[in-house]
């Protein structure tokens, strides 16, 4: 029979950044480097286009990370991608 029992959780410690490793990837960076971190609001830091900060476009995204996409357009309003 296999044991079941589970270690206890270890602290996982990262070592500094060096020139050869380069810098550690932290969750709340800015990624896409729009001046928002995840942590500050922005939906999709793999987009620089989206962010809490942008203007929102008529093209089925939340370019302006407020949960509501594409407001102020109407529904005959041409969008971003030629729809």
């Amino acid at each position: 029979m296999l044991g079941t029992a589970c270690a206890e959780p270890r602290e996982v410690v990262l070592p500094p950044p060096t020139a050869e490793t380069g810098p550690v990837w932290e969750p709340s960076a800015d990624l896409d480097g729009d001046g928002f971190k995840p942590s500050e609001g922005d939906c999709d830091d793999g987009d620089s286009d989206v962010n809490p900060g942008a203007a929102e476009v008529c093209d089925d995204v939340d370019n302006d990370c407020d949960v509501e996409v594409d407001e102020g357009c109407d529904d005959t309003a041409e969008t971003g991608d030629g729809a």
